[in-house]
């Protein structure tokens, strides 16, 4: 049974509320009213879905650079291609390296002149240094070595005189000593100097001769002996452009006894075929060329019938 003054789907009245509070009648269940229905989205008409693959393809190919996109530039021997609006830059800084490295070596180059000139300048400043001493030295040595008369002098002379020589003898030795400390000095400084040089030369000589090795530098040295230089020449030779140069000669000397040795070979090659030409063959070619040359009835084609007919049945 309904109660009055409800309708389905509709909330209680005042009435009907207090009606089942006084009779203890069950509330009555309120329903929800119903959801509205979600809305579906228009889907695509159903038809062949897009090829992914074939539009990678097409993508990638069309990111691929082509040929005449690319410019190739070689490095340290190995080929490489970058796109064509890099090459501008790409030479510009190529070109700007070869500049600063062509510095590089002309300045270290002026520090190798500058230095050998800095070594040569040693030996003036121990001499202007110990040039008092030097005379000094050398004054010492003339009053030495001056003749005495011994037998002309008293006693007490003779005294004085070897007390006075015993001294200049000390003090010529002092001044010895301090000549030889200075130069141990110079000689010290001089061949620190030279060994840095010599070190900084090295480097510069690896760079500018290709494969440098010790077989290289031996080659050198065995090649300008046999050009007349000494060992003490060689072995004070710091300049790198000295070097380079005794290279250069032992280069063209080693290019020009292999250039001799292939004309050499040249000549002793043999001219004889390997499959010369039958006896037989060259008595046909002979006597055609001697028919086409000799007219009709001429005794020289007589005589050239005549032999082969004899060539032939002689066999």
């Amino acid at each position: 049974m309904e109660t009055p003054g409800m309708e389905q789907g509709q909330a209680p009245s005042i009435e009907s509320r207090i009606e089942a509070m006084m009779l203890g009648k069950p509330k009555p269940e309120i329903k929800p009213a119903p959801k509205e229905a979600p809305e579906i989205e228009a889907s695509e008409p159903e038809g062949e879905a897009p090829n992914t693959e074939e539009t990678e393809a097409q993508e990638a190919q069309e990111a691929t650079p082509t040929a005449e996109d690319l410019f190739e530039i070689e490095v340290d021997g190995e080929t490489f291609a970058l796109p064509k609006k890099l090459e501008k830059a790409v030479l510009q800084e190529r070109d700007y390296t070869q500049k600063t490295q062509s510095l590089a070596e002309q300045r270290k180059q002026f520090e190798l002149l500058h230095e050998q000139a800095r070594i040569a300048s040693f030996r003036q400043e121990f001499e202007a240094e110990a040039s008092a001493e030097l005379q000094q030295l050398q004054a010492y040595d003339a009053v030495l070595k001056q003749p005495i008369d011994w037998t002309s002098m008293s006693t007490d002379e003779v005294i004085r005189k070897k007390l006075q020589l015993d001294q200049w003898k000390d003090e010529r030795e002092a001044i010895a000593k301090s000549l030889q400390a200075k130069h141990q000095q110079f000689e010290k400084k001089t061949q620190d100097a030279l060994k840095e040089l010599k070190a900084k030369a090295q480097e510069t000589i690896t760079k500018r001769i290709p494969n440098w090795s010790d077989a290289t530098q031996k080659a050198i040295r065995e090649h300008a002996i046999s050009e007349g230089y000494t060992e003490a020449e060689l072995n004070s030779i710091i300049d790198p452009r000295h070097t380079l140069t005794l290279w250069k000669a032992q280069q063209f000397d080693l290019l020009k006894a292999k250039a001799t040795k292939t004309v050499t070979d040249v000549k002793t090659v043999k001219t004889t075929p390997s499959n010369p030409m039958p006896q037989k063959t060259k008595e046909l070619l002979n006597y055609r060329k001697t028919l086409q040359k000799a007219p009709p009835n001429s005794p020289e084609r007589k005589r050239a019938v005549e032999g082969r007919i004899a060539s032939i049945f002689s066999r």
